[in-house]
């Protein structure tokens, strides 16, 4: 009876100690393998897409004999945290580490709701897209809201699409690059054309010396920079 009892006694002992390392085992598998991985910035070349410093003024005008001024409102550099799984659950991996650079200036219309905000940033600096950088350009309560999303490298502005199969518009378009155009009475150097096709033909002209030049309304009222003070 003894030996039946010990043999037992063994067996039980034999299956805790499989069953324990077995979990240990499933635990070591799902422990969160993560690392701070290095910082990503932006180049001096890339920081000059946007050319302010965030102290200027703007004056837009019209051929309607209307002008609009904005203030800046500065130019913030920062460093963002990001984790690679953002939307991980609470008992799952949020995956590596990693800081990473954005800028963003702030126009003002005297003590109005009316801005113009210009922001560069990493989209998502893990794995295959960890360059893809972004400038955003978000005209709130003027040139009809305009709003659209770009990519940038280097020195050039590209439509975000044509690399990244992202959940942003693809009615965010580059509809031209001029060496000269004429808005209005003016005169301007090496301009983007941004058009939202969905807002019926909201158009931005944009440079990399003289930041945002005018904007077309779907009225079909063009806004030219009249001078930066």
């Amino acid at each position: 009876m003894y030996n039946a009892n010990d043999k037992i006694m063994r067996k039980t002992v034999l299956l805790l100690l499989f069953v324990t390392i077995t979990m240990l085992m499933f635990v070591q598998c799902k422990k969160c393998k993560s690392k701070q991985l290095d910082d990503k910035n932006f180049t001096d070349l890339e920081r000059q897409i946007i050319p302010y410093n965030g102290t200027e003024t703007l004056v837009f005008k019209n051929l309607n004999g209307d002008s609009i001024c904005f203030t800046g409102q500065g130019r913030t550099t920062r460093m963002n945290s990001n984790v690679e799984y953002p939307d991980h659950h609470e008992d799952e991996c949020a995956g590596d580490r990693r800081n990473s650079e954005s800028i963003n200036v702030t126009f003002r219309c005297g003590n109005t709701d009316s801005t113009i905000s210009i922001v560069l940033y990493f989209i998502k600096p893990f794995g295959e897209f960890e360059n893809l950088k972004i400038i955003i350009f978000d005209c709130s309560n003027i040139f009809d809201n305009f709003y659209a999303i770009y990519g940038f490298y280097g020195d050039t502005i590209l439509n975000t699409h044509l690399y990244y199969d992202c959940t942003y518009n693809y009615n965010y378009n580059i509809t031209g690059y001029f060496n000269s155009l004429t808005l209005a009475n003016k005169t301007y150097s090496n301009v983007y054309e941004f058009m939202i096709f969905n807002g019926h033909g909201r158009t931005l002209y944009y440079t990399r010396l003289q930041g945002i030049v005018g904007c077309k309304e779907m009225s079909g009222i063009i806004w030219y920079l009249d001078r930066i003070n």
